[in-house]
Protein backbone atom coordinates (compact mmCIF):
# COMPACT_ATOMS: atom_id res chain seq x y z
CA UNK A 1 0.00 0.00 0.00
CA UNK A 2 2.66 2.37 1.01
CA UNK A 3 4.19 1.59 -2.18
CA UNK A 4 1.17 2.46 -4.38
CA UNK A 5 0.59 5.70 -2.23
CA UNK A 6 4.23 6.91 -2.77
CA UNK A 7 4.60 6.12 -6.74
CA UNK A 8 0.92 7.44 -7.90
CA UNK A 9 -0.94 10.83 -8.66
CA UNK A 10 -4.02 8.59 -6.68
CA UNK A 11 -6.24 11.51 -5.21
CA UNK A 12 -8.86 9.18 -3.17
CA UNK A 13 -8.00 6.45 -1.09
CA UNK A 14 -10.67 4.14 0.28
CA UNK A 15 -9.67 1.82 3.08
CA UNK A 16 -13.63 1.48 4.21
CA UNK A 17 -14.40 -1.70 6.69
CA UNK A 18 -10.54 -3.21 6.52
CA UNK A 19 -9.60 -4.10 9.97
CA UNK A 20 -6.64 -1.51 10.62
CA UNK A 21 -4.24 -2.30 12.87
CA UNK A 22 -2.10 0.31 15.38
CA UNK A 23 0.67 -0.47 13.00
CA UNK A 24 -1.58 -0.23 9.45
CA UNK A 25 -2.30 3.70 10.89
CA UNK A 26 0.99 3.87 12.02
CA UNK A 27 2.35 3.51 8.67
CA UNK A 28 -0.43 5.21 6.83
CA UNK A 29 0.13 8.46 8.87
CA UNK A 30 4.32 8.44 7.90
CA UNK A 31 3.15 7.97 4.37
CA UNK A 32 0.71 11.29 4.81
CA UNK A 33 3.89 13.07 6.13
CA UNK A 34 5.36 13.10 2.72
CA UNK A 35 4.96 16.27 1.21
CA UNK A 36 4.50 14.98 -2.40
CA UNK A 37 1.55 12.98 -1.72
CA UNK A 38 -1.34 14.62 -3.12
CA UNK A 39 -4.05 12.37 -1.51
CA UNK A 40 -7.48 14.86 -1.31
CA UNK A 41 -9.94 12.14 -0.08
CA UNK A 42 -9.30 9.56 2.27
CA UNK A 43 -11.85 7.15 3.28
CA UNK A 44 -11.91 4.98 6.73
CA UNK A 45 -14.90 3.94 7.66
CA UNK A 46 -15.06 0.94 9.59
CA UNK A 47 -11.86 0.08 10.14
CA UNK A 48 -11.90 -0.52 13.84
CA UNK A 49 -10.20 2.53 14.36
CA UNK A 50 -9.95 2.84 18.24
CA UNK A 51 -8.95 6.22 20.22
CA UNK A 52 -5.09 5.11 20.45
CA UNK A 53 -4.99 4.62 16.73
CA UNK A 54 -7.03 8.08 16.18
CA UNK A 55 -4.78 10.07 18.31
CA UNK A 56 -2.04 8.95 16.63
CA UNK A 57 -3.30 9.22 13.29
CA UNK A 58 -4.66 12.78 13.76
CA UNK A 59 -1.14 13.72 14.72
CA UNK A 60 0.70 12.48 11.58
CA UNK A 61 -2.46 13.73 9.23
CA UNK A 62 -1.90 17.57 10.80
CA UNK A 63 1.26 17.69 9.06
CA UNK A 64 -0.62 16.92 5.45
CA UNK A 65 -1.58 19.96 3.64
CA UNK A 66 -3.27 17.85 1.04
CA UNK A 67 -6.18 15.89 2.36
CA UNK A 68 -9.51 18.25 2.38
CA UNK A 69 -12.03 15.13 2.91
CA UNK A 70 -11.70 12.19 5.74
CA UNK A 71 -14.74 9.80 6.46
CA UNK A 72 -14.31 8.26 10.15
CA UNK A 73 -18.09 6.96 10.78
CA UNK A 74 -17.84 3.64 11.66
CA UNK A 75 -15.08 3.15 13.96
CA UNK A 76 -14.79 2.93 17.77
CA UNK A 77 -14.29 6.27 18.46
CA UNK A 78 -16.25 7.02 21.74
CA UNK A 79 -13.56 6.93 24.29
CA UNK A 80 -11.75 10.62 22.14
CA UNK A 81 -12.72 13.31 24.05
CA UNK A 82 -15.06 15.44 22.10
CA UNK A 83 -12.52 18.50 22.84
CA UNK A 84 -10.05 16.85 20.51
CA UNK A 85 -12.47 15.82 17.92
CA UNK A 86 -13.23 19.15 17.57
CA UNK A 87 -9.88 20.88 17.46
CA UNK A 88 -9.11 18.37 14.52
CA UNK A 89 -11.89 19.04 12.83
CA UNK A 90 -11.50 22.89 12.57
CA UNK A 91 -8.09 21.52 10.97
CA UNK A 92 -10.02 20.74 8.43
Amino acid sequence: LGHVIRNSCLQILDLSFNKLKLSSVKELGKILQNDQIQLKRLYLVGCTINAVSLNLFLKYLTQNKSVTDLKLDKNDLNEVPKSELIHFMEFF
